[in-house]
């Protein structure tokens, strides 16, 4: 297999909570990881958290619609290193309280916000 790339792994929301830890363990075990984020700065501070990791690379790029997650899409399956895997860590921000106890349009917002970008992943 000489000069195949190592297979990575995608994590999606590697720049949260769960998905920073999820990426430190994937770099931990000696996998190449791709993280997909939404927010350059919050991509930046990922990439100086782990600066002495080879093996992370990030992509900015949304999968807030259907549009944007082709785009990402298209994108990654440009790129010479094959997939091992793909994970989704996206979250939400967190809403306490009971779901009757909301609007139609909070949970309309929420729907879209938490929801849909898992669909267009």
């Amino acid at each position: 297999m000489s000069g195949m790339l190592a297979p990575e792994v995608l994590v999606l929301g590697g720049t949260g909570n769960v998905g920073q830890g999820i990426v430190a363990a994937l770099l931990e075990a000696g996998s190449p990881v791709l993280v997909v984020g939404r927010d350059p700065g919050r991509l930046s501070a990922l990439q100086e958290q782990f600066a002495d990791e080879p093996g992370l690379e990030t992509l900015l790029g949304s999968l807030a619609d259907d549009g944007s997650a082709r785009t990402v899409a298209e994108r990654v399956a440009r790129r010479r290193r094959p997939l091992r895997a793909v994970v989704d860590a996206m979250g939400g921000p967190y809403n306490r309280g009971r779901v009757l106890d909301r609007s139609g349009d909070a949970l309309l917002q929420a729907l879209q916000a938490d929801v849909m970008p898992h669909v267009h992943a």
